[in-house]
């Protein structure tokens, strides 16, 4: 419908892939050429000029996944403690940013020898997704 296409406009417009007069920016350029969103295609061409890459495709597969917390309701108070270890400047994102580079660092030290299991399930962790954002890294 029109109503989808300008709101499709807006936001290229938005993110500064489109100019006002709806003509394609350089940064347009570079966002065609990549097959992902324009908020993710965003992310990562800016990781790479301010040479922080990895931490911007880590953020990327991260907000394309859902969150790696979980627990029952009957420990939630204890998942909450275990969260507030990996928070940081009151921030979701930065949050699971920092449990996902704890959970790495435990992967690279024990080889995979099962403290993964472990980590996730003390800190209330699920490793399926933490997996799946590594897996979805490596696409990025």
């Amino acid at each position: 419908s029109a109503k989808n296409i300008r709101r499709a406009i807006d936001a290229l417009v938005d993110v500064r892939a489109l100019t006002t007069a709806e003509e394609l920016t350089p940064l347009g350029h570079q966002l065609a050429r990549l097959p992902l969103d324009v908020f993710l295609g965003k992310l990562i061409l800016l990781g790479t000029v301010f040479k922080c890459l990895d931490m911007s495709i880590t953020i990327g597969a991260i907000l394309s996944s859902k969150s790696p917390f979980s627990a029952p309701w009957s420990q939630r108070a204890q998942a909450d403690n275990a969260r507030m270890a990996f928070r940081r400047a009151d921030s979701d994102l930065l949050t699971i940013y920092n449990a996902y580079l704890a959970w790495k660092r435990v992967c690279q030290a024990n080889g995979g020898g099962g403290k993964e299991f472990q980590f996730c399930r003390k800190n209330f962790l699920s490793q399926q997704t933490l997996a799946n954002i590594e897996d979805l890294k490596g696409q990025l």
